[in-house]
């Protein structure tokens, strides 16, 4: 029995020490698949023998495997921006990873050669992402690195909606003190409650530019509004939309234009 315990021991040892020097890539391809086979290589602590000759616990010096990143962390993200984050494992490698936590609009790609959190969040707030490396595919066994926490803050998007003259009205639903109600309210394609779907393009409450489907580019701001500049006639437009009725003055040909809502 002392025979064989000491024939497992040096063998996974030897793995060990192979591990850590430099081999040549095949080699080191080979010892990395029989990881997967001995659990021990992949574990952090083993029973070796001591200076006097009794048996002792010890740390293997940096066979410990655990979750790491080179990107910072705490990380940063906004809202309606693409956000990547890539991580692995130091020591061995992990066949799976178990992501938790994971805000809406992010997904892990659940790949082990690369894995990657990524998307564009949707929601504002502060995140804790919880990493965990496992032996084997499947996340499961008790072969596992300890918790990687990715601490994530996600900061609202940069749209003229984001001050105090906007008010949620829930559901997605926004209300500003000058423009109105409207659902949305980040750059892209928004619905208004008067005149549609229009697209903003801009973050500054002062002045921005609006695509309508009927009129082409619109600028207008918080000082502006109801007036708007309509850069196909390289005039202005005044807006005197009601909920039954969308419609603007034309200050170039004196008349009132009738519109439907887009």
């Amino acid at each position: 029995m002392q025979l064989v315990w000491k024939a497992n021991y040096s063998v996974t040892l030897l793995f060990i020490v192979l591990l850590r020097v430099p081999l040549p890539p095949p080699v080191k391809s080979i010892l990395n698949a029989a990881v997967l086979i001995n659990p021990k290589i992949w574990c952090s602590k083993f029973v070796v023998p001591a200076i006097s000759g009794t048996l002792a616990t010890h740390a293997i010096s940096g066979a410990t495997t655990y979750v790491k990143s080179d990107e910072e962390n705490p990380s940063q993200a906004k809202v309606g921006d693409d956000y990547s984050f890539g991580f692995y494992t130091y020591g061995h490698f992990a066949a799976s990873y178990k992501v938790e936590g994971i805000p809406e609009g992010l997904s892990f790609n659940g790949s082990a050669l690369g894995p990657l959190i990524s998307g564009t969040p949707t929601n504002a707030g502060s995140y804790s992402i919880e990493i965990t490396g496992y032996r084997y595919p499947g996340t499961d066994g008790i072969y596992k690195t300890p918790t990687y926490t990715l601490d994530l803050e996600i900061q609202p998007a940069d749209t003229p909606w984001s001050d105090v003259n906007t008010q949620s009205l829930d559901s997605g639903w926004w209300r500003s003190d000058w423009f109105g109600v409207f659902y949305g309210r980040n750059n892209g394609w928004f619905y208004h409650q008067l005149h549609g779907w229009l697209f903003l393009s801009g973050d500054d409450e002062d002045g921005f530019w609006l695509y309508d489907e009927n009129e082409g580019w619109l600028f207008t701001g918080r000082n502006l509004h109801p007036l708007f500049f309509r850069w196909r006639s390289n005039t202005w437009i005044y807006d005197m939309s009601t909920y039954n009725q969308r419609r603007f003055w034309d200050y170039q040909s004196k008349s009132i234009l009738n519109l439907t809502r887009n």
